[in-house]
């Protein structure tokens, strides 16, 4: 068994497993030990966290992610956290109630890129596609990342980079919107290049698809968030 910190464990906190009176075999005494662990290296953890929960329940993390516990078997019929009825019933599940504090500092400070997939072979096409046709300029990949295939593009202060994915399925819901300072030129040399063009009745923007499938979206600069669709 790993060495553990020292740790106030209370009989309330972590529950003994029932083993009865008969000594357990090498195999048996081993899982209850290691079983006896993680409940220490559990109660640990909820400790850490300002609180603490019997083993078997549901709990919250610090970031407010339920977990159960999975209990092997011990012992015969016995679970780790199960009742001391004798039943071997684990406790029911209820979940522990967590009050996430409000993010004092900023963990998310922006998007750098977003990437669209494509076949293998795929580069020209995206150069004529995204580059030439949309008017984005294409950035270096690093050295490391050139032998995987696909375009890097700067759009605006953001990356759009097109992915080889060997497996590859155009993605026919989940796309990128781009901005664009006059969209109906932009729609107009679409058209003209054979790409379709789908506007939205409701609002100032419209779609298309790139080479291989995938949906964009492109709208105003001065658009003020719309539903998706």
């Amino acid at each position: 068994m790993a060495d553990l910190d020292p740790v106030d464990v209370r009989e309330a906190e972590v529950q003994q497993h029932e083993v009865g009176a008969q000594a357990l075999g090498g195999r048996q005494a081993l899982a209850a030990g290691r079983a006896l662990a993680d409940d220490v290296e559990a109660v640990r953890f909820q400790q850490r966290a300002g609180r603490v929960a019997e083993p078997g329940v549901v709990v919250d993390d610090e970031y407010g992610l339920g977990h159960r516990d999975n209990l092997p078997e011990i012992a015969g019929s016995q679970k780790r956290g199960s009742s001391h009825a004798g039943n071997g019933q684990p406790h029911p599940g209820r979940r522990v109630p967590t009050v996430v504090s409000e993010c004092t500092s900023a963990v998310i400070t922006g998007l750098h890129h977003v990437q669209v997939a494509a076949p293998p072979g795929c580069e020209a096409e995206a150069r004529g596609f995204y580059g030439r046709l949309l008017g984005l300029q294409e950035i270096e990949k690093p050295e490391s990342l050139k032998a995987r295939g696909g375009v890097w593009f700067q759009c605006g202060p953001q990356q759009l980079h097109v992915g080889v994915a060997q497996d590859f399925t155009p993605a026919t819901k989940a796309h990128p919107a781009l901005v664009a300072n006059d969209l109906d030129a932009l729609a107009e040399r679409l058209v003209t290049a054979g790409a379709p063009v789908r506007w939205d009745p409701d609002f100032p923007r419209f779609y298309t698809d790139d080479p291989w499938g995938n949906r964009l979206e492109l709208m105003p600069a001065a658009s003020h968030p719309t539903p998706a669709r």
